[in-house]
């Protein structure tokens, strides 16, 4: 729940404050359940394996990020089907994610078990 919120403030305040206001609502919300869907899945499949438990949990998270900003510009800001056009970019921008959070969450678990 902390990591939800601070993941969903964070962003909103990134969008504040670099002229992307409109976002920051939309912001708030997907990246809370992106924080907290992960987290929930990395802990129920973790035991099992490790790996199995960050990729599911970040593929997740990344699907919540492509539908969530594309409902939201579609539905909430009004921009139509034309928001599919936000989808392509924000793949490249969640594959990318999920390649560094499979790489970079062993090292960050293990300097937390230290």
């Amino acid at each position: 729940a902390y990591g939800g919120c601070a993941a969903g403030l964070g962003s909103a305040l990134a969008d504040l404050f670099s002229g992307y206001a409109y976002y920051a609502p939309g912001t708030f919300v997907i990246k809370l359940a992106m924080a907290v869907v992960a987290a929930l899945l990395l802990r129920r499949v973790q035991k099992a394996n490790l790996f199995l438990g960050m990729f599911s949990g970040a593929v997740a998270a990344e699907i919540i990020m492509v539908l969530g900003y594309f409902a939201f510009a579609a539905l909430l800001l009004g921009k139509g089907i034309a928001a599919a056009a936000s989808i392509p970019g924000n793949m490249v921008q969640g594959i990318f994610g999920i390649i560094v959070a499979v790489f970079l969450y062993p090292a960050v678990h293990r300097l937390k078990n230290k």
